[in-house]
């Protein structure tokens, strides 16, 4: 699926963040994505979201390779990367629905499609009573689903989630990480950031280690 050779990152005048990362995500899998704050998590997401590119190194998504792609031809292979984020970054002037039904307007799909897809959807993630709510007007955990269902949409093929469940409570959070999983389940490949331990005892999957720049894969027995 993303095939990352040697990936360097530098900000402006400062140290390198990613030094010499390589990664193969294969199609179906589920890794967390571990580290310390400031260890890079963020920034190597953005990376595989084809959102930011790296300082040096080939980063290569579904066979292609990003330093001999076209920049035009970029946004069809994002399309089939979701993000999901931890302020979840809703649109609040628009309800529910219509945050949900944003990326396949702008993929101009016919209106009747967009509400059978989006009202399906909303109520797999059990807000089929929230249609038409303001997204301020939801729990913290209700926004978080709001959030997958929109970038689940439009079927991505790998879907990216950087701490979703950082602001929610315990309960909460095992509610989101069976959705993660459900999705996993139809084929979704999925890379989560997250610091909880809690969550990755309960929930146990190969983890992704970033340490002083560089990423471990650490295998757990009970997977």
């Amino acid at each position: 699926m993303i095939h990352l050779d040697n990936i360097g990152m530098r900000y402006p005048e400062g140290q390198e963040i990613l030094k010499d990362v390589s990664l193969h995500l294969k199609a179906g899998s589920f890794h967390y994505l571990t580290g310390q704050s400031g260890a890079g998590k963020s920034t190597l997401l953005r990376i595989l979201h084809l959102s930011q590119v790296p300082t040096r190194g080939n980063v290569t998504v579904f066979g292609q390779d990003l330093q001999t792609l076209p920049r035009n031809e970029i946004p069809k292979l994002r399309i089939r990367i979701g993000m999901v984020f931890q302020d979840c970054r809703l649109i609040n002037h628009l309800s529910v629905f219509d945050n949900v039904a944003l990326p396949l307007r702008i993929k101009r799909e016919r209106e009747d499609e967009i509400k059978d897809k989006v009202e399906q959807l909303l109520s797999w993630v059990g807000l089929s009573d929230h249609f038409w709510s303001r997204p301020q007007t939801l729990s913290g955990g209700e926004q978080q689903r709001v959030a997958i269902a929109r970038a689940v949409i439009a079927r991505p093929d790998i879907l990216l989630a950087d701490e979703p469940t950082g602001n929610l409570d315990e309960h909460t959070a095992r509610l989101l990480m069976r959705l993660f999983e459900d999705l996993n389940k139809n084929g979704v490949t999925i890379v989560l950031a997250t610091h909880s331990e809690a969550l990755m005892d309960r929930f146990v999957y190969p983890m992704l280690r970033l340490k002083s720049g560089k990423l471990e894969r650490v295998i757990r027995h009970e997977y």
